[in-house]
């Protein structure tokens, strides 16, 4: 339900703006936060129309998030596929010419969510053709316990963890593997037995 009284457009900007510097610095991680407030003030608390909001700007809002890689599949996967599924609710809501002046919308985006929107439900399902699909997403391989709920849940918390433990340590060569033997000590924490990128892929080189 709409809960009008708190609605502050500000607040959608200062979030956006700051998920763009968090992927600027190359921690998208810290988007989760930011991405889940966007999706809750568009469904929950925005009017379905205003001078500052209407279907078109949410399906915008959506697109940007998505195609400009401001969350990561591979660690929301749920929550990537809420923004997917929430850019088509918006695409069936009534639109006036007024609500998409101005509006630059991607031509080809319907593809690209109904496309990915399928393959994560495919990834989620737990059916043999999963894994595939997981694999397909890109060069290198992940460890699928990035699927399961337990990984979406405390994915920032980890992340989170693992800022404060190597905020002294030198990114330089070979941090990386630093960084995703922290990153496994504290997803253990968290009873999630997680493989690093490397383990995932012992034939590729990374330093």
């Amino acid at each position: 339900m709409e809960n009008n009284s708190a609605w502050n457009p500000e607040r959608l900007s200062e979030l956006y703006d700051q998920m763009l510097a968090n992927y600027e610095s190359g921690e998208n991680w810290k988007n989760i936060p930011g991405a889940k407030e966007i999706l809750s003030i568009m469904k929950d608390v925005a009017p379905e129309r205003d001078e500052e909001i209407n279907p078109a700007v949410r399906m915008l809002i959506c697109e940007r998030i998505i195609s400009g890689d401001l969350i990561d599949v591979r660690d929301t996967p749920r929550l990537y596929l809420e923004y997917l599924e929430y850019w088509m609710e918006c695409r069936d809501m009534p639109k006036t010419e007024d609500d998409l002046k101005d509006v630059n919308l991607e031509e080809d985006f319907q593809e690209t969510a109904e496309e990915m929107s399928q393959k994560i439900r495919t990834m989620l399902s737990g059916t043999k053709e999963a894994k595939a699909v997981w694999d397909g997403l890109g060069m290198l391989k992940y460890d699928p316990v990035q699927l399961t709920p337990e990984w979406e849940e405390n994915i920032y918390e980890i992340e989170l963890e693992c800022e404060r433990r190597l905020k002294d340590e030198p990114r330089g060569m070979g941090f990386c593997h630093v960084y995703w033997h922290t990153k496994k000590a504290v997803a253990a924490s968290c009873g999630i037995e997680w493989i690093s990128p490397s383990g995932m892929n012992p034939r590729v080189m990374f330093d």
